[in-house]
C-alpha cells in the first residue's frame, strides 16, 4: 500500500472516530480529502513508516483502530507500535481475557451458558 493511501484510511478514519456523522464502513474509507493535501503534510514520513511496515490493507487499518482507541483525537505523534502490539493480543485472547475480567462480577460464569430441555440459557433469558 502507498504512503499517500495510507494517509487517506488515516483521513477516514480520524473523521470516524471524531465524526458523528462519517462511518467508515459506509463509506468504504472514502473521503472528499484531496490527494496533493498529503504533500502539504510536514509528519509525511509517519505514513510513508506505516506504509512500509504494515504492508497490507488490514494490518494498516488496523493499526489505526488500535490507536484511535487508546487516543480518541487521532494525533499521528501519539501513535505507537506498543498500542498495536497490546491490541493485537487481546484480539487473540479475547475469551481470556473477557473471562479475567467478568470474574468478579460472576462468581459461576459457565452455568450461564448451559442449554437444559431446549430452553434459553439464563444469559439470554436475564438479557
Amino acid at each position: 500500500m502507498e504512503a499517500i493511501d495510507t494517509y487517506l484510511m488515516y483521513c477516514a478514519m480520524k473523521a470516524h472516530f471524531g465524526k458523528t456523522d462519517y462511518d467508515f464502513v459506509t463509506y468504504h474509507g472514502k473521503t472528499r480529502i484531496k490527494r496533493d493535501s498529503f504533500y502539504k503534510r510536514k509528519d509525511r514520513s509517519f505514513f510513508v513508516k506505516i506504509s512500509r511496515k504494515y504492508k497490507t490493507e488490514e494490518n494498516i487499518k488496523n493499526y489505526f483502530v488500535s490507536n484511535f482507541i487508546k487516543d480518541g483525537k487521532g494525533y499521528v505523534s501519539n501513535f505507537s507500535d506498543e498500542n498495536y502490539e497490546e491490541w493485537k493480543d487481546k484480539r487473540a485472547n479475547f475469551y481470556n481475557q473477557f473471562t479475567l475480567e467478568i470474574s468478579p462480577l460472576v462468581k459461576n460464569f459457565n452455568p450461564l451458558f448451559v442449554i437444559k430441555d431446549d430452553e434459553h440459557p439464563l444469559l439470554l433469558k436475564e438479557f
